[in-house]
């Protein structure tokens, strides 16, 4: 279980990201997704290996590579 979830808005898309602490290092589990109605959203998970020494850090590395993978044109659609 994620000891927290953010999600952050970037263009038509948002991150999301899973936290998680592992013995005093953090790990992260993000998706890039889309919400094209109010209900409904399709995201789709992308790896980002290593941990961090800070939550603070693991988020903000999460965030710039989802960013990359958005501005490059990740296919979120493609998880259906």
């Amino acid at each position: 279980r994620p000891m927290a979830v953010e999600r952050h808005p970037y263009k038509q898309y948002f991150i999301e990201i899973e936290v998680y602490n592992l013995n005093g290092r953090y790990k992260v589990w993000p998706y890039v997704g889309r919400s094209p109605s109010a209900y409904s959203e399709t995201k789709l998970h992308f790896v980002l290996a290593g941990d961090f020494e800070t939550k603070k850090l693991a988020v903000e590395a999460a965030v710039k590579e989802g960013q990359k993978k958005i501005d490059v044109g990740f296919d979120v659609e493609s998880s259906e």
